[in-house]
């Protein structure tokens, strides 16, 4: 499980107004309110996002007089996606929109280009309205049968509203961030947040919004020493292009990883791979298990990359480590170095950095915990799960350079020959 579905994961900028001539460095020079709209009801049409902005100019430096500065635009986020965009004044007048897209994150910065100066003690009202039908982005899907994006807002005051479906066979699931979470009636379709700062960008909240039902299945072979595997694979109505590309990263992927072990595949012979949702794979991006009687199961999230889908292939050949760190950080070196080994185009995006833990966490990896459910974990827990799955593979890397991936090689395969998984000083004594 390289990845962990937390808020954590996506920075946010501040939104700020941008003022023509010289701008001053004083606190709530423009005072935002904001009214965001999330209406995310896969079965009534595209996802709509609306947001109702206010601006208030409380920047002496543009007072109106002959040469004074003033505000003329503002930016706030929107979702990688889009369409359909469009922005109108409290008069209705069209604005103009530009959206910066550099970058991959799910998030990027729409500027609005105000229809006249905003002076000193003025007020400015508009309103912004786009659509997200079904995309495929970075740690942002919308089909159908299936929606999980960030939901965003920005202002020193933010109110933001979210609308989905209430009942079967639809599940929703939302993961709170750095806003209030207004109770709604059981049943609701509505929920609110509200959201407050110095002109801040907030993450609100992770929606996930699901038809548990509304799966297909294809099913294949894959031969690895000898020994044929049975792989299905369940994924989302309509994402059959992901599917097909799934498989022949499966295909292709599970005999390398078998060589970069050093040692051949003895699990259950049949493979079954799922997307899954959020609650069921515990926040992470990806979670195997496997049973001597019914076979491995690999749930991964519908929004997980190609680098995660390695790693959980990775997990299969874990059985010999009794040690988190040895099982997460070998999965993650594998997964690695499979894919700068198949054939070029097929693994789409790139290894994933993950951020440096800060300089006083102190964790030993022998002290990183069994796998717990993420969701709604606190900061700390968070941290200590990111220091675990940063460390460990830097760790092997580090033998990997100093000894070669055949020592590391030889060393798994001598493991197997145990009567029980390793763990941290048989491993280093082998």
């Amino acid at each position: 499980m390289p990845g962990l579905l937390a808020l954590a994961l996506l920075a946010l900028s501040p939104q700020n107004p941008t003022v023509s001539a010289e701008p001053s460095a004083e606190d709530d020079l423009v005072h935002v309110t904001s009214h965001v709209v999330y209406d995310i009801r896969p079965d009534q049409g595209p996802l709509r996002v609306s947001w109702d902005v206010t601006l208030l100019d409380n920047d002496p430096k543009t007072k109106n007089n002959a040469n004074s500065a003033f505000y003329d635009t503002y930016s706030l986020p929107v979702l990688r996606g889009y369409n359909r965009i469009s922005a109108r004044s409290s008069s209705g007048r069209l604005l103009d929109v530009t959206v910066d897209e550099a970058g991959r994150s799910p998030v990027i910065g729409a500027t609005v280009k105000l229809d006249k100066p905003l002076f000193y003690k003025d007020t400015y009202a508009f309103s912004l309205q786009y659509e997200i039908p079904p995309t495929r982005q970075p740690s942002l899907l919308v089909t159908p049968v299936y929606v999980f994006l960030p939901i965003v807002a920005s202002g020193d005051e933010a109110t933001v509203d979210l609308s989905a479906p209430a009942e079967a066979p639809w599940a929703v699931s939302l993961q709170p961030g750095a806003c209030t979470q207004i109770s709604a009636p059981v049943g609701a379709q509505a929920t609110s947040f509200t959201c407050s700062g110095s002109n801040s960008a907030y993450l609100v909240a992770l929606a996930e919004v699901s038809r548990p039902d509304a799966t297909a299945t294809i099913a294949s072979e894959v031969t690895l020493k000898g020994k044929p595997l049975s792989v299905s694979i369940t994924y989302l109505q309509g994402e059959d292009d992901f599917a097909r590309h799934l498989q022949e990263l499966v295909s292709a992927g599970l005999p390398v990883i078998e060589e970069l072990y050093g040692f051949p595949y003895s699990g259950p012979s049949t493979i079954n791979i799922a997307e899954r949702g959020r609650q069921l794979i515990l926040g992470y991006e990806g979670l195997t298990t496997c049973k001597a009687d019914t076979g491995c199961d690999i749930s991964v999230s519908p929004i997980a990359d190609d680098h995660t889908i390695l790693h959980e292939l990775a997990h299969l050949w874990s059985g010999i480590f009794g040690r988190r760190w040895l099982s997460e950080g070998f999965a993650e070196l594998i997964a690695t170095r499979a894919a700068t080994s198949l054939p070029a185009g097929l693994v789409q995006g790139g290894t994933p950095e993950r951020e440096p833990p800060s300089g006083d966490l102190q964790l030993q990896l022998d002290d990183w915990g069994d796998v717990t459910s993420i969701i709604g974990a606190k900061e700390d827990e968070l941290a200590i799960e990111n220091a675990g799955y940063y460390r460990s593979p830097r760790f092997l890397t580090l033998l990997e350079s100093q000894l070669g991936l055949q020592t590391l090689q030889k060393v798994n395969l001598a493991l197997t020959h145990l009567a029980t998984p390793a763990d941290s000083r048989r491993y280093m004594d082998v």
